[in-house]
């Protein structure tokens, strides 16, 4: 699954910070519902984070053999890392 794009305007401003979501899985492994579990403080990497994991495809639970909907936390990393 490909990162979150980091939003531009957030690197010109050195906005940095961690969102915690909780993702619904469908038994197909497709993201349902997506919330934000603990905000950054930012709003525009919380919804970065959030387009990013729309996106993503993840390899459902099972139980007995039998494909789940299952919730899974999910931390995701903004932090700018500086060139030398």
């Amino acid at each position: 699954n490909p990162p979150p794009v980091y939003p531009r305007i957030a690197v010109l401003r050195n906005i940095q910070g961690r969102v915690l979501l909780s993702v619904d899985v469908s038994e197909r492994g497709a993201p349902i519902e997506i919330k934000i579990e603990r905000s950054s403080g930012h709003s525009i990497l919380d919804q970065a984070a959030m387009e990013a994991v729309r996106r993503w495809k993840f390899s459902p639970a099972h139980l007995w053999r039998m494909a789940i909907r299952s919730q899974v936390k999910i931390p995701i990393h903004f932090k700018i890392i500086e060139k030398r």
